[in-house]
């Protein structure tokens, strides 16, 4: 346990000193924002460091993915720490949103795969094994969500995006839902579909 709460310090400590960086960065967020919020809070919510933020997280005109707590409003990166979440995306920093109404596009299927079971490298066995270990623990309806959001940081066209106002839902009985809030400040950008046919050669091109 020591250990972890070290790494997750200096996760932290390099996260604020990025946020007020002179050379702008991009950064992709997967999972939930606990640390970029303490992040924030560390560097008095300074942004100025960071160009773009792009993550996986949220579902603004879908359902969620959280069942058993309310009707599947929330998506699980979100509802985690949706605390921290409001507090990055009332930080000013320039957000592009990969939810799953973006990843509901790209499923990674048999084809997907059989085409995946073909790489050579050492890291592509890897990727393969867990694609196929996310494939047969998700009963097969499995879907490209973190790989969708790598993949949009160097491919953009990956994604269709629109500028939508953003609230984070902190509270019962909705907690973690991002909706779609025209009153909200906080306006950024959501991905509302995606290519299956760029995400599938920018993906296996990578590990082949």
């Amino acid at each position: 346990m020591r250990r972890l709460i070290i790494y997750l310090s200096d996760a932290v400590a390099f996260l604020a000193s990025r946020f007020s960086s002179t050379s702008p960065y991009t950064l992709l967020a997967l999972g939930p924002q606990t640390n970029l919020a303490e992040a924030l809070a560390q560097n008095q919510r300074t942004v100025s460091g960071i160009g773009q933020m792009i993550m996986m997280g949220g579902a603004v005109f879908v359902e969620g993915n959280v069942t058993g707590y309310h009707d599947k409003k929330a998506e699980w990166n979100i509802f985690e720490d949706p605390d921290a979440a409001s507090s990055v995306f009332t930080s000013g920093m320039p957000i592009s949103m990969v939810p799953l109404d973006a990843t509901q596009f790209v499923p990674i299927d048999q084809s997907f795969l059989d085409a995946a079971k073909k790489f050579t490298s050492p890291l592509g066995h890897v990727v393969f094994q867990l694609l196929r270990l996310g494939y047969k623990s998700n009963d097969k309806s499995y879907f490209a969500w973190d790989p969708l959001a790598a993949v949009s940081v160097v491919a953009p066209s990956v994604v269709q995006s629109q500028s939508v106002a953003i609230q984070i839902v902190t509270s019962p009985p909705e907690v973690g839902r991002t909706r779609a809030d025209p009153s909200s400040p906080n306006k950024v950008m959501v991905a509302t579909s995606a290519s299956a046919e760029i995400f599938r050669n920018a993906f296996l091109d990578a590990f082949s």
